[in-house]
């Protein structure tokens, strides 16, 4: 990882994280009962939540903290590919 990712990668979860506490960004959420059927159990990464016109069915959500989570390592893995490129095209040593 470049010295760049190094450097940016505090600022980010810093702007990110500002405003929520360590409270509510792990916490799990999850609707037990959907109308007359009951949700599959939720885990650490998933949860259940009522969808479909009549609240009837469960449907499948990730967990806000884990699409944070990878939505920042595809930011830093694009970065650090196109951060490689540049160095390779004009740095040829």
């Amino acid at each position: 990882m470049s010295g760049f990712s190094l450097l940016v990668l505090p600022a980010v979860f810093a702007v990110l994280l500002s405003g929520v506490s360590a409270d509510n960004i792990l916490e799990t959420r999850s609707n037990s009962v959907c109308a007359t059927l009951i949700c599959p159990q939720s885990s650490f990464a998933h949860y259940y939540e009522c969808c479909g016109s009549t609240n009837t069915d469960c449907c499948f959500k990730l967990q806000t903290w884990l699409i944070v989570v990878v939505a920042i390592l595809l930011i830093l893995i694009a970065a650090s590919v196109v951060l490689s490129l540049i160095k390779c095209i004009f740095c040829c040593n």
